[in-house]
């Protein structure tokens, strides 16, 4: 059971300014390594999609892809094919968790963060080739490769866990990763609003691009995070990570991967529904996006699972409702969400931080990403099927209702599963006996 931190760790926690500037390299490549990955799988994703559907209607405007001219047909079905991109990702993040996760521990962080970039460049290489070809399979299978061979995230935060001591000193040091994850997905987003602008047909030079960038940011990582320590060469697989995550922070780790799945249900529709239901440019909700990431950035300086998915709710409700009755709140209310969405993250990946010892930390941080990418695909896939772009308002807002009372739902059972004071209190009261000198006895 993950225990909270006592008043004298709080008193002695550092500065948040003060771990960032001691953790400046970590902080910069997950920043970095997550831009570029978010700007393949997120903020580009789904307009790269729907560029590759392909009807019989023609029109004279851009309907989202110059092989259909019906913009309805081209939504919906992009909106599935993103469904499916994310659901791509995730069984990379299996195969990541699986094959390449357990180098974290075994071989070194920096070892497994320069070769997970490297990785990041192939997968994006073949990104760029299968928008040369126009093939939607050849994109999944990308997809699958990106994240397969990208361990970066939790290198990084099993390196900044590392740094540390076990105590409540791990919350400021990973709420300055998550939050320089988050910065990386603002990045993105901002990326993806000047190529987005363009109505491009072809995305292959962007994604070029971007495999050039990880290349460089590998090499850079290289001579800038700190060396890895000698560790015993071992087998490892990723059922120790998974088991030390089940002993310590079940709790924490389901509700993110709920509270993950809850907001994706609503937002995995928030490009297609802006068009169909606001009538929004897509490059404008890209900028609509790139808010919603500085909210999820500022959120993963807190750190909170019931506060998070009660944040998750608002978020979604208000949007769902209030947004297509006044249009200029599409702006404020997501952000909210985002906010939650980050507190939660970092209060999940703090938990497994104190809990978990450090040779296995990078395997367990590595299992919770997977567990959040698990609730993303599955709210990606049920988002898309309860959206309709012809339908009513109401009927149009259902992700986003949906997801908002998954949210409440997680938010309930966290309260309700919460470990009592008492028990907290007798619990510590039996640690200071044991570790009392038995000569004082």
């Amino acid at each position: 059971m993950c225990r909270p931190p006592t008043q004298d760790e709080l008193a002695s926690e550092p500065s948040l300014a003060r771990t960032f500037w001691r953790l400046r390299a970590i902080a910069l490549v997950a920043c970095c390594d997550e831009a570029l990955f978010s700007f393949a799988t997120g903020a580009t994703h789904y307009p790269y999609l729907r560029t590759l559907v392909r009807c019989h209607a023609r029109s004279s405007s851009f309907s989202g892809s110059a092989r259909c001219g019906d913009a309805d047909i081209v939504l919906k079905r992009g909106a599935s094919l993103g469904g499916w991109a994310t659901f791509a990702v995730v069984v990379g993040n299996v195969l990541c968790v699986l094959l390449w996760a357990p180098r974290i521990d075994s071989s070194g962080r920096r070892h497994t963060i320069v070769r997970s970039l490297g990785g990041l460049a192939l997968g994006l290489m073949a990104l760029a080739g299968a928008a040369q070809l126009d093939s939607i399979a050849l994109s999944l299978g990308a997809y699958v490769a990106m994240a397969a061979t990208s361990a970066t995230q939790a290198a990084a935060a099993a390196l900044a866990s590392d740094s540390m001591e076990k105590d409540a000193r791990q919350r400021s040091a990973l709420a300055v990763v998550n939050t320089a994850r988050g910065t990386g997905t603002v990045v993105a987003a901002a990326a993806g609003f000047f190529v987005l602008r363009r109505d491009l047909e072809d995305y292959a030079i962007p994604y070029a691009t971007c495999a050039a960038l990880a290349l460089i940011v590998a090499a850079l990582a290289r001579g800038a995070l700190p060396e890895d320590a000698e560790t015993p060469r071992m087998d490892r697989d990723w059922r120790r990570g998974a088991r030390a995550l089940v002993s310590n922070c079940r709790r924490a780790a389901a509700a993110l991967s709920i509270t993950t799945a809850a907001y994706y249900a609503g937002f995995s529709i928030l490009s297609s529904w802006g068009i169909s239901q606001l009538g929004l440019a897509q490059a404008t909700l890209s900028l609509v996006v790139l808010v919603q990431y500085a909210g999820m950035a500022l959120g993963a300086l807190a750190a909170s699972l019931v506060g998070g998915a009660i944040a998750v709710a608002g978020g979604l409700v208000a949007t769902g409702l209030a947004a297509p009755r006044a249009p200029l709140l599409v702006w404020a209310l997501p952000p909210i969400a985002g906010v939650g969405l980050g507190a939660a993250s970092t209060a999940a990946s703090t938990a497994v931080g104190i809990s978990v010892e450090s040779e296995d930390q990078g395997q367990a941080q590595a299992v919770l990403l997977l567990l959040g990418y698990v609730g993303a695909a599955l709210g990606c896939l049920l988002g898309p099927r309860l959206y309709a772009p012809e339908a009513s308002v109401l009927r149009a807002s259902l992700p986003f209702l949906v997801g908002a009372g998954v949210a409440v739902a997680t938010a309930l059972g966290l309260i309700a599963t919460a470990p009592r004071r008492v028990e907290m209190l007798e619990e510590a009261l039996l640690d200071d006996d044991s570790e009392a000198d038995p000569s004082e006895v």
